[in-house]
This record gives C-alpha cells, sequence and structure tokens, in this order.
C-alpha cells in the first residue's frame, strides 16, 4: 500500500512531487474537516471550500506544467 500511495505523489522521473504532496495533505484536511462537521452536526467553516479548490488545483498542477517542459523530439 506504500508503494501505491508513493507512485500516486512521486513525478515521471520517480521523485517525490512538493505540489502532488501538498494537494494530497490538503485534501485529506479538508475530509477530515467535513467528517468531524458531519459527525457533529456543525456547519463547516467557509474557509474548507477555498482549501478544497486549491487542494485540487495542487493536484492538477503537475499534469499542466508538463506541457511547457522542453521536449526535444528528434524526427529521423
Amino acid at each position: 500500500m506504500a508503494s501505491a500511495i508513493k507512485s500516486l505523489l512521486s513525478a515521471e522521473r520517480g521523485s517525490l512531487s512538493s505540489k502532488r504532496l501538498c494537494g494530497f495533505i490538503g485534501w485529506l484536511c479538508c475530509a477530515a474537516v467535513l467528517i468531524m462537521c458531519t459527525v457533529w452536526d456543525r456547519e463547516a467553516p467557509e474557509m474548507v471550500s477555498t482549501v478544497l479548490y486549491a487542494s485540487t488545483a495542487l493536484l492538477g498542477l503537475d499534469s499542466v506544467t508538463d506541457i511547457w517542459k522542453d521536449k526535444t523530439t528528434q524526427i529521423k
């Protein structure tokens, strides 16, 4: 299970992606807050939606930045 989580959070080169890690941690925090608010029957703070949007953006940011990486292709 640890290798599955590491492959989820790592970039193509095998190194851990800080953007994906921060996004995943933010997403877990939002899920924990929403579960606690559901159990305690309280309204979630407004900040949770902002953190959730930012976390989702961080999770997808690696794929967007891959578009502009220098990819040299050789035509034979």
